[in-house]
């Protein structure tokens, strides 16, 4: 709700395309920044202290937007919320997985994605309705309620990880990226997981969410609604799909499971620019969701069997560095491939760097089939 308000208020308030695009990247940087040290704190202070910490900020930038009447309101509003979401999005994700039992663990991430698909919707929805309806004041004191019930319920919860405060160290927390390094450099499946965030930064963010709206009304003439519409066929489709991944990894096994449904969210990418027909585009675009739809959970499952409660919340901040670096480093470069060679090229470029990371994980699982668990690590097993 946040990312789709700010730049809304931000609209409101200046003309400057150049600020806006600038305050709604604050995010972006953020995460790449703060995502690694947090959940290095996070793996060792506990995630329930975390998760009421990133939901305590994300209240006071909830109430620090609905009070902003100009732009830097709006950039400190959001600068809270992004470091909000630091302290809390690796340590929910980690806390998930320790909570379910392992036989459980496949079936609980499908809900679990399902879940944060859905709330995605509902969220775009909500947002939508509530500045037609009541402003931009109201909308984001809505924010600051969903993060108060989210405090609350963290009070509640039981603790996963057991530590100490006098085991806390301040170096060991900078050292996060240090143990991200070696978490990559040396555990198949956080490479695995690495690479399927980059294929859904690349699919459904930085072609999708940036390329495809902007192709489909200018390139073949179709309406914004009709636009908005697919896209949400998509992600509704996503969320739908995504608890079908725990049947699915029962019956014909994880590692199947994981490439047919990549590769099939890949090709509805690639064969975007090869029809105009407005039911092939719901086709493409629901293979998208069908295939992606997959994609958060079967990354869990893999983070969470190749990390302990030592270094977990770091493995789940792993794999946000690949889908958001996806986001900041892609829009531009593909922006000017469409600028000097035409649009469609932009879809055939985003197929094709889906194919070549199709193709590594493929490579990882056929190198390292013998060694892949899929899980959850204890401390005692690592």
């Amino acid at each position: 709700m946040v990312m789709i308000l700010v730049p809304l208020a931000a609209a409101s308030m200046v003309t400057s395309k150049t600020l806006i695009g600038l305050i709604v990247a604050v995010p972006g940087f953020l995460s790449l920044v703060a995502d690694l040290p947090c959940a290095a704190l996070s793996d060792r202070v506990g995630r329930c202290r975390m998760l009421v910490v990133g939901s305590g900020m994300s209240i006071i930038a909830a109430v620090t937007l609905s009070r902003s009447n100009e732009y830097l309101g709006l950039v400190l509003g959001i600068t809270l919320s992004g470091l909000a979401n630091s302290f809390w999005w690796g340590s929910a994700l980690a806390y998930v997985s320790e909570a379910s039992s392992p036989e459980d663990h496949a079936h609980v991430q499908g809900y679990n994605g399902g879940l944060q698909g859905l709330s995605a919707f509902i969220g775009a929805l909500l947002a939508g309705i509530l500045v037609d309806a009541t402003g931009f004041a109201v909308a984001f004191v809505v924010v600051a309620v969903l993060g108060t019930l989210t405090a609350l319920v963290a009070l509640q919860t039981e603790e996963t990880v057991k530590r100490a405060d006098s085991q806390f160290s301040f170096t060991e927390i900078i050292n996060g990226y240090r143990h991200a390094g070696r978490l990559l450099c040396t555990r198949t499946q956080i490479q695995m997981a690495g690479v399927i965030g980059l294929l859904y930064g690349i699919v459904i963010f930085s072609v999708g969410n940036s390329f495809f709206p902007l192709y489909v009304t200018t390139q073949i003439g179709y309406s914004s609604t009709l636009a908005g519409s697919l896209l949400s066929v998509r992600n509704l489709l996503g969320a739908l799909v995504s608890p079908l991944f725990g049947p699915t990894v029962s019956r014909f096994g994880p590692f199947r499971a994981i490439l047919v449904s990549q590769a099939l969210g890949s090709l509805g990418l690639l064969l975007v620019p090869w029809t105009s027909s407005a039911v092939m585009m719901f086709v493409l675009l629901g293979a998208q969701g069908a295939g992606f739809g997959f994609a958060p959970a079967a990354a869990n499952i893999l983070v969470a069997a190749g990390t302990s409660l030592d270094d977990r919340a770091v493995g789940f901040a792993c794999v946000g560095l690949f889908w958001r670096g996806s986001m900041l480093v892609l829009p531009p470069l593909l922006g000017l491939l469409a600028e000097v060679a035409g649009m469609h090229l932009v879809f055939v470029a985003g197929g094709l760097l889906a194919g070549l990371c199709i193709t590594a994980l493929a490579v990882l699982i056929l190198r390292r089939s013998n060694e892949l668990e899929l899980v959850p690590y204890t401390r005692s097993q690592s």
